[in-house]
C-alpha cells in the first residue's frame, strides 16, 4: 500500500499550516494581508454596530422579561379579585337562604301561636265536637310547617338562635298538650310570644340586621 501524505497525519498540520519555503510563497502572503486587513476592518469599522446589536438584543430580553412578569402579576392579582368576588356572592347568597328560612320559622312560629290558641277556645266548655274537630285540623297543619321550619333552621343557624327555636317549639308542644288535658283561657301564653320575640332579635343579630335584644322572659 502506498503511505498516506503527510498532511493526512496530525503531526503533519503544522508542516500543513505553511507553504514550503518557495512554493506559492507569494500567494501566501497576500492571503495573509487580505485576512488581516478583514479583522482590521471588522474590529475598528463594525465594531460598534456589533455592540450595539448585542446591546438590543439584551434590552429586548429583558422586555420581554418584564413583560413575562407583569403578566404573571396581572394574572394573579385577576385570579385574586375573581376569588374575592366569589366569596362575596356566596357570603350575600348564603345571608339570603339564611334570611328565607328564618322569616318560614317565624311565620310558623306565628301560626302555630294562632292555632294553639284556638284550639284551646275549641276545648272550653260547652263541648262542641265540630268545633274541637275543626280546631284539630288546623292546628296539626301549622304543627307540621313549625317541626318542619324548625329542623331546616336547626341546620344553619348558630347556637343560640337553635336554642331559642327549640325551647320555642316546647313551649307550644307543651301548651297543646295542656290543653288536651282540661287547662283553661286563664293560663297565660305570653311567655312563648316573649320567647319568639327573643328569637327574632337573636335571628336579626345573626343576619347583622340593627335592632336591640329584647328583655329577658319573666322581667
Amino acid at each position: 500500500m502506498l503511505a498516506s501524505p503527510a498532511c493526512d497525519t496530525q503531526e503533519a498540520l503544522p508542516e500543513c499550516g505553511e507553504p514550503k519555503p518557495g512554493v506559492g510563497q507569494d500567494g501566501w502572503n497576500a492571503m495573509r494581508e487580505v485576512t488581516a486587513a478583514a479583522v482590521q476592518a471588522v474590529t475598528v469599522s463594525d465594531w460598534p454596530a456589533i455592540v450595539t446589536g448585542i446591546v438590543i438584543g439584551v434590552v429586548g430580553l429583558a422586555g420581554i422579561v418584564a413583560v413575562y412578569w407583569q403578566g404573571k402579576r396581572a394574572a394573579k392579582a385577576a385570579s385574586e379579585s375573581l376569588r374575592k368576588s366569589i366569596d362575596v356572592e356566596n357570603e350575600r347568597a348564603r345571608l339570603a337562604e339564611k334570611r328565607r328560612i328564618y322569616a318560614a320559622c317565624q311565620a310558623a312560629f306565628t301560626a302555630m301561636r294562632i292555632e294553639s290558641i284556638t284550639h284551646r277556645v275549641a276545648y272550653q266548655p260547652p263541648p262542641s265536637q265540630d268545633q274541637r274537630d275543626a280546631a284539630e285540623l288546623a292546628l296539626n297543619q301549622a304543627r307540621r310547617a313549625m317541626l318542619n321550619a324548625t329542623s331546616e333552621l336547626l341546620l344553619i343557624a348558630p347556637a343560640d338562635v337553635r336554642k331559642l327555636a327549640a325551647d320555642l317549639s316546647d313551649s307550644y308542644l307543651s301548651y297543646i298538650t295542656a290543653t288536651v288535658r282540661g287547662a283553661s283561657l286563664d293560663e297565660p301564653t305570653e311567655p312563648a310570644g316573649h320567647m319568639q320575640d327573643q328569637l327574632y332579635d337573636a335571628m336579626r343579630a345573626d343576619l347583622g340586621e340593627p335592632g336591640g335584644p329584647a328583655a329577658p322572659a319573666g322581667s
